[in-house]
């Protein structure tokens, strides 16, 4: 799991607690762990100290603007309020500074009403959400998923960048150094998570599933190539060509694959379940999702393609799969 720093209060009304396990859980399901002072992590020093510390751990930071200070009567800057201000915690505002300084991939959403510092528009470059944070299932707004999605790759991406910056710092790995058996069996359960890909989108469709006439298994150490049942390759780990293999690469966008399928699938899995006009909304956002994942794993066949030096036909071409239908 990637670490991200989660600003929001210890405290939240009660009347909010419901949306924000939700959403808490939803980050986790995302293959992301939220990291947040005074909830899962317990300070030891100087709060401050432990921010700055805990953000560097992490990859990206969510600001979540909850109602902790209510002003009826007062004045800002000379002139009386004419309606009342709701008002986050000052540590939103702190957390958000030090992420922005780092150069996080940030995301800001806020309940409706709060104002000031980093929830008014133009504070930050990044667009900022207004919610009804009180609403059980904001975290599963069209906007909510769309939002989070784009922050998500931007996370991935940066981690991805992270962990070849520090295996650059390490030394140069060279590819021939590199395991071929351990690189077989990434392919193999690569093309494992495609198959299942493959099933769901056409059950999703109301398509027939048919057994695939390709199929590709590893078999002991060697990655074996059926077609119709009956073995027509057999790969050895001595014949990659691991000079096409880009492992940091590879293992940022297996992330987002993994995370994207993860919740595809969870998606599929609820819609039996679910009223119409509710199954039409996660519907709509399976298919964006579809059209997400068909680019990734594209592009992780080509990968396969390259370093197993054959091509990989029938499902596997994604044609079908990846078509508007």
């Amino acid at each position: 799991m990637i670490d991200i720093f989660l600003s929001r209060p210890t405290w939240v009304d009660s009347s909010f607690e419901s949306g924000l396990t939700a959403f808490v859980t939803r980050l986790t399901d995302l293959d992301l762990r939220p990291r947040t002072l005074g909830a899962s992590d317990q300070p030891t020093r100087a709060p401050l100290d432990e921010v700055i510390g805990l953000l560097r751990q992490c990859r990206g930071a969510l600001i979540l603007g909850y109602p902790q200070i209510q002003v009826e009567t007062g004045s800002v800057k000379g002139k009386a309020l004419s309606k009342r201000i709701l008002l986050s915690t000052e540590w939103n505002h702190i957390e958000a500074g030090l992420a922005y300084a780092r150069e996080l991939p940030l995301l800001v959403i806020h309940h409706k009403g709060v104002v000031r510092g980093i929830f008014d528009r133009g504070a930050i470059s990044s667009f900022i959400y207004e919610l009804n944070l009180a609403d059980p299932a904001w975290a599963l707004a069209d906007k909510v998923s769309g939002a989070l999605r784009k922050w998500r790759d931007d996370v991935l991406d940066r981690d991805g960048a992270a962990r070849a910056s520090a295996q650059r710092a390490s030394g140069p790995t060279s590819r021939s150094a590199m395991d071929p058996a351990s690189v077989l069996g990434t392919i193999s359960s690569g093309l494992n998570l495609v198959d299942q890909f493959v099933d769901v989108v056409d059950k999703a469709r109301g398509d027939v599933t048919r057994e695939h006439s390709v199929q590709a298994r590893q078999d002991g150490r060697d990655l074996t190539m059926t077609v119709r049942g009956h073995e027509v390759e057999r790969i050895a780990p001595d014949r990659l060509q691991l000079n096409t293999w880009d492992d940091a690469r590879y293992k940022a966008l297996e992330l987002r694959v993994r995370a994207n399928w993860q919740q595809f699938n969870g998606l599929y899995s609820q819609t039996p379940s679910l009223a119409p006009d509710e199954r039409v909304r996660i519907e709509q956002r399976m298919e964006q999702m579809r059209k997400e994942l068909c680019k990734d794993f594209r592009e992780m066949i080509a990968i396969y393609e390259q370093t197993l030096g054959v091509g990989l036909a029938d499902h596997y071409s994604l044609y079908n799969t990846c078509s508007d239908h």
